[in-house]
Order: C-alpha cells, then sequence, then structure tokens
C-alpha cells in the first residue's frame, strides 16, 4: 500500500534530504526557489507499496493560506501518481487547516499537474534562479475535476 506521512520542521528531515538531493541534484534552481526554512514547514513524504520514499513536499501556512514549495518525486518513481498524492496531502492539510488557498510558484512546465488538482494562474510568469515560473493559486474550497461530487459544493471563489 502506498502511504504518506508528515514531519515537522524540527523532526528528522533525512528522508526529506535524500530525494531533494536526488530530485534537485541536476536542477539547483527547482531547488533553491520558493523553499522556505525547515524548522517552520512540515514535510510531506510517500512511500512507495515496498516502503521507499518516493517524493517530498513542503508547506508554510500563515494562518491563512498555504505556500507549498520543493514537491518532487524521484525519477525511478515518476509516473505513478506519487506526485498527484503528495499535493493532495498538502491539500488536505490546507482545508483541516482552515487555510484560505494554498500558492505556489511552478515551473512552466508542470502547469497542467497543478491544473488538474483546481490552480489557476494568478499572476504573471517570471524568471528566476534559471527558471521560468508561474505564480498559482487555489482556493481550498474550491471542487476538484476529478468527480462529480463538485456539482454539490458551493462555490467559494
Amino acid at each position: 500500500m502506498i502511504t504518506g506521512k508528515w514531519i515537522p520542521g524540527e523532526g528528522n528531515l533525512s528522508e526529506v534530504n535524500q530525494i531533494r538531493a536526488e530530485v534537485f541534484a541536476n536542477a539547483p534552481g527547482l531547488a533553491e526557489h520558493g523553499v522556505r526554512p525547515d524548522a517552520f514547514c512540515m514535510h510531506a513524504l510517500v512511500y512507495t507499496e515496498e516502503g521507499r520514499p518516493a517524493g517530498t513536499g513542503m508547506a508554510l501556512f500563515d494562518g491563512t493560506v498555504y505556500s507549498i514549495a520543493g514537491l518532487g518525486v524521484v525519477e525511478t518513481e515518476r509516473g505513478r501518481y506519487y506526485g498527484d498524492f503528495l499535493l493532495r496531502m498538502l491539500l488536505d492539510r490546507a482545508f483541516v487547516s482552515h487555510a484560505r488557498s494554498v500558492i505556489c510558484d511552478v515551473p512552466t512546465g508542470t502547469k497542467g499537474f497543478f491544473a488538474r488538482l483546481g490552480f489557476l494562474l494568478c499572476g504573471e510568469a517570471f524568471e528566476a534562479d534559471g527558471v521560468t515560473w508561474i505564480p498559482m493559486e487555489r482556493h481550498v474550497f474550491a471542487p476538484m475535476d476529478c468527480c462529480s461530487c463538485s456539482s454539490t459544493v458551493p462555490d467559494q471563489t
């Protein structure tokens, strides 16, 4: 069974750092952009059915808005929905925390991935750390287009 867990910033981040090193080794601009101090963040980890760490992401909550960064899946596990699992973990945490929205800057090539889970463009693309980024936002109570349940959820935008 695929599993996920949360690690507080002051917890043991060895698996988080292992994944970051592997995922972002050849893309330092991706690793650096938007990353917050670990001690102030919650870190999500997803594990394969065999129990290997497959991906990570971090979230910082200011009491109103969740800011996510550092979302990545090791290359050998990509295409198996671990990134989707991680992003849904982060969205669930935002929902439970009563956040109004979740924001992130995403590399241009990942815009569709975030859009599938309800993220919308919220600014102009910009260049930083050698990468073109797109600011995106998702209102926490906006429905996801994953099933027909969205027809019963009132629009909160």
